[in-house]
């Protein structure tokens, strides 16, 4: 057992201090503040200096931390209590993360109306571009009707078509009278047939000619013959 207890300038206790001649009981009393429960931490401080009479033994102190400690009464489920310092620590870390859940769950619920909200703006916003490009597309049907084809007959089918070719579509914007002009030709009633391929005469044989003893020949003739308009246009070689 603890036969003394020795500190020195320990909270409302000034200067040095020692506690003697403790036996197996002892009752210590006083009002408040005189430092009953000082002596009672010092008594649970293992560092504390304490005289032991035969072999030192582990401190109990049941106050107030005591209680703390070990004791912990659910806030869930009246008349449920948890025992032991491990028990109480875990319950707490229990507690703990039971709050940061309901915490959690209360972030996913407005991340959630906060979606709900984007989500029905984006609708919005949807309704009134199709509302757009539908008036568009019944100012130009007439021009470009074959274009439009598979989405004259749905709002919302012409819109999302819309949406997805200004997203994947990277041609120049043209205006409306140059589609025009491409729209009359893409989309002739009847489409032009491709024409065979125009084979070239061989002018091998042309140039072979020249050596021919006859083209060679000299044409000898007068002005007033009906054949002399043929020459009179040609070199002296030709003539004479």
């Amino acid at each position: 057992m603890i036969s003394s207890l020795s500190f020195t300038n320990v909270a409302t206790f000034n200067g040095s201090h020692e506690l003697s001649g403790a036996k197996r009981v002892n009752y210590l009393f006083g009002g408040n503040g005189a430092g009953k429960s000082t002596i009672a931490n010092l008594l649970a401080d293992a560092a504390s200096a304490k005289t032991w009479q035969g072999e030192p033994l582990e401190v109990m102190v049941y106050n107030k931390k005591f209680v703390e400690a070990n004791f912990y009464a659910s806030d869930d489920l009246d008349g449920v209590f948890t025992l032991g310092d491990h028990s109480v620590d875990l319950q707490q870390k229990i507690d703990a993360a039971r709050v940061s859940c309901g915490k959690t769950g209360e972030d996913i619920a407005k991340l959630n109306s906060s979606l709900e909200s984007k989500q029905g703006e984006l609708q919005i916003k949807k309704e009134i571009l199709s509302e757009a490009c539908w008036a568009a597309k019944k100012r130009y049907e007439t021009k470009f009707a074959q274009a439009f084809v598979g989405f004259v007959a749905s709002k919302d089918k012409f819109g999302t078509k819309v949406i997805a070719e200004s997203q994947t579509n990277s041609s120049a914007a043209e205006s409306v009278a140059t589609l025009e002009k491409k729209a009359q030709v893409l989309f002739l009633p009847v489409q032009p047939q491709p024409m065979a391929r125009v084979t070239l005469p061989a002018f091998d044989g042309l140039v072979d000619s020249e050596s021919e003893p006859l083209l060679r020949k000299k044409i000898l003739g007068k002005g007033d013959v009906d054949i002399s308009y043929l020459f009179s246009g040609t070199s002296a070689n030709w003539r004479s």
